[in-house]
């Protein structure tokens, strides 16, 4: 059976501690069963006159946007798989 992912990080994945390093570095894996179109997102872009690439950011994201969109998503099937890794704890 064909699955769809989407992959996104979040940090950096140097081990640098230099100013401007992350602590951490994220992947948070989506998998859908299907192909589908989210129309959910796509009605919320609508609702709040973005545009069509707009990216739902967690951290840039309003409030209000963040409540729409955790409701939308309630009905879609999918599965996620997110590692967090704290380089701090990582040999060199």
């Amino acid at each position: 059976m064909t699955q769809y992912h989407f992959l996104d990080d979040s940090g950096d994945p140097g081990l640098r501690r230099a100013a401007g390093s992350s602590s951490y570095f994220a992947l948070a894996l989506v998998q859908m069963p299907e192909r589908i179109a989210l129309n959910p997102l796509a009605k919320i872009r609508q609702v709040f006159y973005l545009p069509r690439e707009f990216e739902f950011n967690y951290h840039k994201t309003t409030a209000a946007h963040k409540a729409a969109f955790f409701e939308a998503i309630q009905p879609i099937a999918f599965r996620v798989r997110a590692v967090v890794v704290d380089k701090a704890h990582l040999d060199r």
